[in-house]
């Protein structure tokens, strides 16, 4: 059979240094008699990480071989974004290798370590996902295996963590019209099929959702002809069987069309994604039955679609939830919360340990904080102290940011904005009001922003970002004022952006920094 080899190049720690290989690519060079430096050297500059270059023909057993820039070999935790940049280089410089593997149409590939066998496993497995199911030309499916190493372990490892997430991809990219509820359901009980003897899966139909009284959930899901499953998951691996669970909820809408609210026909056949929560709790559940990890974990994903029809809810309905609490339906295109409130409800009959909820719920959450960004709201600093160790010492490829203002975690708001990644212009205004709101009526909330760094990370630099900046600056000069800090609120100016015009023009003298 053909095989591709994925080799990898750190970058020149020094201007004089020499790009060094890996060990494996070392070895690799040694067996080829030197070629394979030989040409790289003369093949173009030196590669920058996550660039490729192919040879060819060095080697009988392996006809192409993609050399893969890895950056430094020192880059490690980077502070500031809360990740390991050396380990994120090798899933991206595998992840390319792999895939020009692939469009080659060689159906096996080896792959080298790159110094952490778990992180390329990831790259590899991750680089290789393609949702082609419905093309009629696919591309090849290429296996991957470990190259030069004995760290199978590790391998095996960042495999499982990449098929999970792999898993919730498919889950969301497949068309609404083939990942309908109920097949939904099917896919993540087949999925947990190697674990059966430690979880139990129920797929509940519409006559249990009525029993069990889920009026919220139910008055979105009567809008389609499709019918609503109530997805339950237990995953029982600890060794103490009545050790309370860990509760995973995840939001279920296979199609969101906003209902009456109907949303713009523009991009929105994005929303066959909208059960994107229900895609990551189950996929990790899948995970950790694999992975066989000692914990009991219960998951729950209310599944149906949002749609008009005759049926459907209408603006100002009143619906009642599993707690006997009822609602209000101002937007139908706010589903996400009635579906959730019944299935939170539910989640209690558990006992948890703690509820975790993931959902699409607001597309703000993505200009705020940038597409790499997730943010978090809780109301217990130790859940998310434990998310947030757990974020990093998974070292994926996503900025997670630290919120640091802990009173407002003790509220139940953590807005995650230590760094700004792409604040859209028309959405800036808006987030200077909500936020210099809070901390106007709450002094002792202000959030010691590094004025300097966010400048920085801004690359808006039309008049309108300019002006917020200074507006920010002056701001916190002002609210460092031990009087303005003590000023009553009937004396601030309705609108937080009219207090900083105010402020602007009477800024008093700098305090000493104490």
């Amino acid at each position: 059979m053909t095989k591709g080899l994925v080799l990898g190049i750190y970058s020149k720690e020094k201007e004089e240094d020499a790009p060094q290989f890996t060990s494996a690519g070392e070895n690799f060079n040694k067996l080829v008699s030197g070629k394979l430096r030989e040409i790289l050297n003369i093949s173009g500059p030196p590669l920058k990480a996550g660039k490729t270059r192919t040879f060819y023909g060095l080697h009988e057993d392996f006809p192409s071989v993609v050399v893969v820039g890895l950056g430094k070999k020192t880059a490690g935790i980077d502070e500031q974004e809360n990740w390991h940049e050396g380990k994120e280089n090798i899933r991206a410089a595998v992840a390319a290798g792999c895939r020009q593997i692939q469009d080659l149409e060689i159906p096996s590939v080896e792959v080298d370590p790159c110094g952490d066998a778990q992180a390329a496993a990831e790259g590899a497995v991750l680089g290789l996902y393609e949702y082609d199911d419905l093309k009629q030309k696919r591309k090849v499916v290429v296996s991957a295996k470990l190259h030069g190493s004995e760290d199978q372990e590790a391998w095996q490892r960042g495999v499982l963590f990449a098929s999970g997430q792999n898993l919730a991809r498919r889950l969301m990219e497949t068309p609404a019209n083939e990942m309908t509820p109920t097949k939904f359901a099917e896919i993540v009980e087949e999925n947990l099929k190697s674990a059966s003897s430690k979880t139990d899966v129920f797929i509940r139909p519409k006559s249990w959702i009525e029993e069990q009284e889920m009026g919220s959930f139910l008055s979105v899901a009567k809008g389609s002809e499709e019918p609503p499953v109530f997805l339950e998951i237990h995953y029982k691996g600890s060794p103490d069987a009545s050790e309370p669970p860990l509760v995973f909820v995840g939001k279920g809408i296979t199609f969101d069309s906003g209902g009456i609210s109907i949303k713009a026909a523009a991009n929105m056949d994005l929303m066959r994604a909208d059960m994107g929560g229900a895609a990551t709790i189950c996929s990790a559940i899948v995970s950790a039955a694999k992975l066989d990890l000692p914990i009991n974990i219960v998951g729950l994903a209310p599944l149906c679609e949002n749609m008009p029809s005759g049926k459907a809810n209408k603006p100002g309905d009143v619906v009642r939830a599993k707690n006997g609490k009822t609602i209000q339906v101002d937007n139908t295109d706010a589903e996400g919360r009635l579906i959730l409130a019944d299935a939170l409800c539910y989640a209690h009959t558990f006992n948890p340990k703690v509820i975790i909820n993931a959902a699409t719920l607001t597309g703000a959450m993505d200009i705020a904080l940038g597409s790499g960004a997730t943010g978090v709201f809780t109301n217990s600093s130790w859940l998310w102290n434990k998310l947030f160790e757990a974020c990093f010492a998974s070292l994926v490829s996503q900025d997670y940011v630290n919120g640091t203002d802990q009173e407002e975690i003790r509220t139940g708001v953590d807005q995650c904005i230590q760094k700004f990644l792409d604040i859209a212009r028309q959405t800036e205004c808006f987030f200077l009001q909500k936020r210099l709101q809070l901390s106007v009526q709450k002094p002792d909330q202000v959030i010691k922003e590094d004025v300097s760094e966010l400048r920085n990370e801004l690359q808006r630099k039309d008049a309108l970002v300019q002006k917020h900046l200074t507006k920010l600056r002056h701001w916190q000069q002002v609210l460092e004022d031990i009087n303005m800090q003590h000023k009553k609120p009937a004396d601030i100016p309705q609108g937080s952006l009219a207090y900083l015009e105010q402020a602007s023009a009477n800024i008093p003298a700098p305090m000493k920094q104490t």
